[in-house]
Formats: structure tokens, C-alpha cells, sequence
């Protein structure tokens, strides 16, 4: 009777830990944000979508709703998981829900110019070239040397036929080491006016 009882209370503990860390790792928003990736990556959609929305709550929500201090990656990580959200968005046809999350993603990203590339880079796809240009522009402010913004905020430039400061941007690219030439390629068909180096 007294080996049954070791034997039942070893099962019930086992049981309590493997439930409590695989309830863990299911509220952990890393896990939430690595398991929205894959979802991705597999065009699984849907479910990235939920994933996303579980890393937000722990990695921004939660912590306004409560006032609880941030952790020091807690905004680059949220405001990661609101571009991946909407790029999500995007591809379920949602476009409404998936400009909600970039404005959000760019609310939480100010300084992280890697996030403000990647929001830039959404907007143009989605035909938004003003706030496109005005995103690589705040790159450009803080990494005035980063050739690739220079090359990416180009072709909104070109779309809007701004052409000078499309050349501008592109010769700048280049100048900087950028090895595309899509963007000089594009420009020398519609408005072939300056030299390239």
C-alpha cells in the first residue's frame, strides 16, 4: 500500500510538471513569436495570426493594461510581431487589420531602424508611398550612411515621379556600395536625365 502511494504521488508530480512547463512555453511569447514564424513560413496564415496575437499581449498589451515596466527587447520584439501580424493580414486578404498593425508596429519601433525598413518596405507594396518615403526618412535620419535605405526609398520616389530625388537616392545607394541596379535600371527607362557613375 505504501509503494502505491510513492508510486501514485511520483505520477501526480510528474504529471504537474510536465503540464505546468508545457503550459509555460505555451504562454511564453517567445514561443508564441518562434511558433508565428513557422506558421508563416508554412502559409499557415490563421494560425500565425493567433500566435502573433498571444506574443503582443505579453510583449506590449499586458504590460500597458497593467502598467508594468518593460523588459529591455520588449518593444523591439512587439513591435516585430505586429509587422509579422500584418504581413499575416496581408495575405488573408485583410488589409484593413493589416494597416492597424503596421501604425502599431511603427508606434512601438521608433529607433529600431531595422523595423522602421521592414514597415517602409509593406507600405510601398501596399501603394502607401508617402508614408513609405517618410519611414526610410527616418532611417535616413538616424543611418545616413545605410545604402539599402537609400536604394529602397527610391522607388517610391519614382512611382510618385519625383525623378531627382529618386537619381538622388539611387546614385547615393550606389555611391554606398549597393550593388542593385534594378532601381537605376527602372529610372534609366522612365527618365533617363542624369549620368550614372
Amino acid at each position: 500500500m505504501r509503494k502505491c502511494f510513492f508510486v501514485s504521488a511520483f505520477l501526480i508530480s510528474a504529471f504537474v510538471i510536465v503540464f505546468s512547463s508545457s503550459s509555460f512555453a505555451r504562454t511564453n511569447p517567445n514561443t508564441h513569436m518562434d511558433q508565428g514564424i513557422q506558421a508563416m513560413s508554412k502559409g499557415d496564415f490563421k494560425t500565425a495570426v493567433g500566435e502573433f496575437k498571444g506574443a503582443i499581449w505579453y510583449f506590449i498589451e499586458e504590460k500597458v493594461q497593467k502598467n508594468w515596466p518593460f523588459e529591455p527587447n520588449d518593444h523591439e520584439r512587439g513591435s516585430m510581431c505586429y509587422l509579422y501580424r500584418g504581413m499575416s493580414y496581408l495575405r488573408l486578404q485583410n488589409t484593413q487589420l493589416a494597416l492597424e498593425d503596421f501604425k502599431s508596429a511603427e508606434k512601438w519601433s521608433d529607433g529600431m531602424p531595422d523595423v522602421q525598413m521592414n514597415i517602409a518596405t509593406e507600405y510601398y507594396k501596399l501603394g502607401r508611398h508617402d508614408d513609405a518615403i517618410r519611414l526610410y526618412g527616418k532611417v535616413l535620419e538616424k543611418q545616413p550612411e545605410r545604402g539599402l535605405a537609400h536604394y529602397f526609398i527610391g522607388f517610391p520616389y519614382m512611382k510618385k515621379k519625383d525623378y531627382e530625388r529618386a537619381w538622388f537616392h539611387a546614385l547615393k545607394a550606389k555611391e554606398l556600395g549597393v550593388n542593385q541596379t534594378g532601381l537605376i535600371n527602372k529610372l534609366e527607362a522612365v527618365a533617363p536625365k542624369r549620368q550614372t557613375k
